[in-house]
């Protein structure tokens, strides 16, 4: 249950924010970035291959405002933005699911006076994760 709602909450978050910046930002941002080289150069990129971009973008190491702003002005339609945004968050609302239910059930065993051992699931969640984020994110951004 708290994968799902997590998972919607942040999926429909990062949606949201790339259609409202889609809606009511739009030439605002694309004045700001009018000029900039590597906007154009991913722009080109999203006119040729519009889900290999958005892919690689949604996995590069960037913060997600500069990731929902790029996917904002790209001219990608939401039907290629929508699956890759909910691809790449996926496997961070688990892990962040499983650190929530952990850190609960370590409070709860604490409070009885237990002993709770760690899971092993979080932690191959967690090696999961930094090892693609050490390692998968920058080839993927470096394939670019």
């Amino acid at each position: 249950k708290g994968i799902i709602v997590n998972g919607l909450g942040k999926c429909g978050g990062a949606i949201l924010a790339i259609i409202l910046t889609r809606f009511f930002f739009l030439e605002r941002v694309r004045t700001r970035f009018a000029n900039n080289e590597i906007i154009q150069l991913v722009d080109q990129s999203a006119a040729a291959e519009p889900i290999r971009t958005v892919l690689l973008l949604r996995f590069t190491p960037l913060p997600e405002i500069v990731k929902h702003l790029a996917l904002a002005i790209l001219p990608i339609s939401l039907v290629h933005v929508i699956p890759a945004v909910i691809l790449h968050l996926f496997p961070f609302t688990i892990l962040w699911t499983l650190v929530g239910l952990e850190a609960a059930m370590k409070l709860s065993a604490s409070v009885a006076g237990e002993i709770f051992e760690t899971s092993t699931v979080l932690k191959v969640a967690v090696v999961a994760t930094l090892t693609f984020g050490a390692v998968g994110s920058p080839t993927i951004l470096a394939l670019w």
